[in-house]
């Protein structure tokens, strides 16, 4: 918390956490970052990034526009279908009741769960791992249009999956891992497919 302060006062734009239930012991993000916006103002507070398919996307969603209340619209929501390459990985999995194998398509529908239940509607909806019957989520998120989300893509990967996700259910792309010019080629997939939907590319964010 003191860092995010020493960030604000040094004109950063922003300050991400990350999140591991069991492989990399730390503090739950959503928490954490709630408690650096009482102590800050201005930066936006990212999550790099929350293995959403770990979570329920109604809990998910509240506590995401939670954060976002609190904040005064300053929350980035970027998500990744998480690692299985170790045993510790794998056992976070576990430890959660989710199929390591559907990892990627849990992701999807927490996603798109979550955009539904901005739209103030009741939603009832019956995916591949959730079912949910004219469910309301409260509080909204203060951002006009609920908080981004930004999908983890990565060149390296060789996964077309990412970035049809990331335009597609998403605004935008997050990396950690590339060089300037895979990153260049990250946004460009990210654009296209965008084009290819009929979305919009002008408004994709990249972090």
């Amino acid at each position: 918390i003191d860092m995010a302060e020493l960030i604000e006062e040094a004109s950063h734009d922003s300050v991400w956490v990350g999140d591991s239930l069991y492989s990399k012991p730390r503090m739950e993000p959503l928490s954490t970052l709630a408690a650096i916006a009482s102590r800050t103002k201005k930066v936006r507070l990212g999550t790099s990034v929350l293995l959403a398919a770990l979570r329920h996307p109604v809990m998910l969603a509240q506590a995401i526009n939670t954060l976002d209340l609190l904040s005064s619209g300053r929350t980035i929501l970027a998500v990744g279908a998480g690692g299985a390459f170790t045993p510790s990985q794998i056992k976070e999995w576990e430890i959660a009741g989710v199929d390591i194998h559907t990892r990627g398509k849990r992701l999807e529908e927490v996603v798109h769960i979550i955009k539904l239940l901005e739209k103030n509607l009741p939603l009832s909806f019956k995916g591949q791992f959730f079912e949910l019957n004219k469910v309301t989520m409260q509080p909204k998120a203060v951002q006009t249009g609920g908080v981004p989300i930004l999908f983890a893509c990565h060149i390296r990967a060789k996964r077309e999956a990412q970035f049809k996700g990331a335009a597609l259910l998403g605004n935008g792309l997050i990396s950690i891992s590339e060089s300037p010019g895979e990153f260049a080629q990250a946004i460009q997939k990210v654009k296209s497919y965008s084009q290819e939907y009929g979305k919009s590319d002008d408004k994709i964010e990249s972090a």
